[in-house]
Parts: C-alpha cells; structure tokens; sequence
C-alpha cells in the first residue's frame, strides 16, 4: 500500500488561534484548521497565514484543473459554488 496521509497533532502545544490544547505543525488546532479552511474571519497572524496559504493552495489547484481537464473543472467549479449538476 502507498503512503498514508498523516496528520499531527502535539497535545502539550496550545493553539495559537484559539488556545485550546492540541496544535498541528501549522500552530492550530484542528477546529481552527477547518474554519481557517472554510475561509473564517481568523483573529491572529499565524491563523491569518494558514488561511491565506489555503486560499493561494486552492487557486493552483483549480488553475492546474482548468489546465488538464477543462470541461470537468468548470462543472466542479459550479457544484462546489452551489451549482447544479
């Protein structure tokens, strides 16, 4: 089997978001990871940066879709911006 997906997180390190016990190498705990993800208002500098670094991750990614695979990226596109199939 191939590499599997991990994810880390150091219970002794707060979240530098949120406080909260239980950060990921980011500096953020998972819960301020999603919301960072889902382009929530985040409050310090380095949940500020996760954000932006997700935002620039995601352009690439779509760019590089409409690159390879034109039409399907253009219906994902409109499904995930809650579109219609």
């Amino acid at each position: 089997m191939g590499n599997v997906p991990t994810i880390t997180v150091n219970m002794d390190e707060k979240c530098k978001e949120c406080g909260k016990g239980g950060a990921t190498p980011s500096g953020l705990c998972l819960v301020c990871v999603v919301k960072a993800m889902k382009g929530k208002l985040m409050k310090t500098p380095t949940g500020r940066g996760f954000a932006a670094k997700w935002e620039a991750a995601q352009k690439r990614a779509v760019k590089e879709a409409k690159r390879q695979h034109p039409k399907a990226a253009l219906t994902a596109i409109s499904l995930f911006a809650g579109g219609k199939p």
